[in-house]
C-alpha cells in the first residue's frame, strides 16, 4: 500500500504532515499568499490503486475538515477515531 508522502505540493500550495495515527491525518497547508490552514482527514485505502486517498474539494464535511489552528485539527482527529468494538 503506497502511503501519503510526509511533504506535497497539490493546488499550488504546500502541504506538510504534521500527524498521522492509523484511522487519520494533519496537514498543514500553506499558499503562496501566506495563510496557514490544517487539514484533518480520515484515512482512506483506495484498493484499486493500492495507496491512501488525499481527499478532493468533494471529501471536504464527509470524511475531511479544515481548521485554522493546528489544536482544533488534533482535537478533530482523535474526535473521528473509531471506538474499539464500532465504527465512526
Amino acid at each position: 500500500m503506497r502511503e501519503l508522502e510526509e511533504t506535497l505540493t497539490k493546488y499550488g500550495d504546500e502541504f506538510r504532515q504534521i500527524l498521522n495515527t492509523d484511522w487519520g491525518y494533519v496537514y498543514e497547508r500553506s499558499s503562496n499568499d501566506g495563510c496557514i490552514s490544517y487539514e484533518v482527514f480520515k484515512r482512506l485505502e483506495n484498493k484499486k490503486y493500492n495507496c491512501v486517498s488525499f481527499p478532493s474539494d468533494k471529501a471536504f464535511g464527509r470524511w475531511a475538515w479544515a481548521y485554522r489552528t493546528p489544536e482544533r485539527a488534533v482535537k478533530k482527529l482523535y474526535d473521528i477515531k473509531p471506538i474499539e468494538n464500532g465504527k465512526n
